[in-house]
C-alpha cells in the first residue's frame, strides 16, 4: 500500500506493466528510430531480424551541446538519436574541404 493509498479521495494505484529486459531494449530501439511501439510483434519484427539498422553507441558530448541537442528535439517530434544520424549524414556529404571548415571552426569546443 503507498501513500496514495491512504488518502480518501484517492484513485486506485495503476500497476505498471512488467517488460522484459530484452522488450525494453526493442522500445528503446524503436524510439530511437523515431517509431512508437504498439506491441512487443512490432518491437520483435523491427528489431530482432539478423540485419539489424543501428548498433549501440557511447560517447561523451559536453555541457553545451547536450544542451543545444535537447533544444533542438524539445518539441519532442524527432528522437535526439535521429536527430544525430541526420547530422552526421549531413557532415558526410559535404566535401573533405567543407568538412574541414567546419570542423577548424568548431575545435574551439
Amino acid at each position: 500500500m503507498g501513500l496514495a493509498d491512504l488518502k480518501k479521495n484517492a484513485s486506485p494505484a495503476k500497476l505498471s506493466q512488467q517488460l522484459s529486459l530484452e522488450e525494453f531494449i526493442d522500445g528503446a530501439t524503436l524510439y530511437a528510430m523515431g517509431m512508437q511501439r504498439h506491441t512487443s510483434q512490432a518491437a520483435n519484427d523491427c528489431c530482432k531480424h539478423k540485419g539489424r539498422r543501428f548498433r549501440n553507441a557511447t560517447f561523451t558530448l559536453s555541457e553545451t551541446s547536450i544542451q543545444q541537442l535537447t533544444e533542438m528535439t524539445g518539441d519532442g517530434h524527432i528522437a535526439k538519436s535521429k536527430l544525430l544520424r541526420i547530422l552526421i549524414n549531413e557532415h558526410f556529404n559535404h566535401t573533405k574541404e567543407t568538412q574541414a571548415q567546419i570542423e577548424s571552426a568548431s575545435s574551439t569546443e
